[in-house]
């Protein structure tokens, strides 16, 4: 996909949650597209250098930060692709990072990716949010991060997880 971005001249931003497992390994097998790595092991400067060159230079077409480091504060509307590479289990963390695109001075439409792993966590942790309606539209614009943390209940994690309920444990036990 990011060759096609690059051969279209477009630019895309990259989110991942992790630093050595994402931005350090995605960077390198973007490096030939040209990529900009960004997590919060640079400096205000680096930072600052890192988003003037995604911004200004024609040869670096990727920009993979990691949502947290990158998802507030910036204005990134060079880009016109997002991708993202795995995610974060509060998706309001997933929109505010999208939103480095969605700022005032873009003129391209914005298209999203999201790459999911079959049978993983991470996919249980989906099809638990669209279960709990937490991907429909309407509820995105509205969602905050605190409204995402009282939907989903202890009981729903230990689902995702695969992990028997102590109370739910004691009852299969007697029911056998």
């Amino acid at each position: 996909k990011v060759e096609e971005i690059r051969e279209s001249g477009q630019k895309v931003l990259v989110f991942t949650q992790w630093v050595r497992e994402g931005v350090d390994k995605i960077a390198v097998a973007l490096a030939p597209f040209g990529v900009v790595a960004f997590d919060a092991r640079l400096s205000a400067t680096q930072r600052e250098s890192a988003v003037q060159r995604f911004r200004e230079d024609p040869k670096v077409t990727a920009f993979v930060a990691t949502v947290k480091s990158a998802g507030v504060g910036l204005t990134l509307t060079e880009a016109a692709y997002v991708i993202h590479f795995d995610h974060w289990w509060n998706p309001a963390w997933m929109w505010q990072a999208e939103d480095r695109a969605h700022r005032r001075g873009q003129v391209q439409p914005v298209n999203v990716y999201s790459l999911w792993m079959a049978d993983t966590i991470e996919a249980r942790v989906h099809e638990l949010l669209q279960r709990k309606g937490l991907l429909l539209e309407e509820v995105i614009d509205g969602l905050s991060e605190s409204a995402a943390e009282g939907v989903i209940s202890v009981r729903d994690w230990l689902d995702v997880l695969g992990v028997v309920a102590p109370e739910r444990a004691g009852r299969s036990a007697g029911a056998g």
